[in-house]
């Protein structure tokens, strides 16, 4: 099965080493109905009425692996799985499971953002 990171799962990233069993598949923008905010460090996929630019990696990864990222990503309570449609397949992607306002990130691209507010 696939999964889509955005944020600190992301190659790069400091939670990176959790994805060390996967293959990276695809990585590059993708067009979909949410945006992308951060709340301190932590990014998040909020519900948006307008499709964005948001860029992932796309990972192909065994049950186990998914479960542990549930874990991880504190599902159902901090995130949620959705399903999303990228290059390579359909792919679980996880997105806030509340409403949060943050600081949008226009650009889409969590790593960009971070490089930009630590070189500040």
């Amino acid at each position: 099965m696939l999964v889509a990171v955005y944020g600190t799962l992301r190659r790069g990233m400091e939670n990176h080493h959790m994805l060390r069993r996967a293959s990276l598949l695809w990585e590059g923008f993708v067009h979909i109905p949410y945006k992308l905010v951060v709340c301190g460090d932590t990014p998040y996929l909020v519900k948006s009425n307008d499709v964005n630019r948001i860029y992932i990696e796309v990972y192909e990864v065994d049950e186990e692996l998914l479960r542990e990222l549930d874990d991880f990503e504190n599902v159902p309570l901090e995130y949620r799985r959705v399903e999303i449609e990228t290059p390579v397949g359909r792919a679980w992607i996880y997105v806030a499971s509340r409403d949060v306002e943050c600081v949008e990130v226009p650009e889409g691209d969590y790593a960009l953002f971070i490089k930009r507010t630590r070189s500040n």
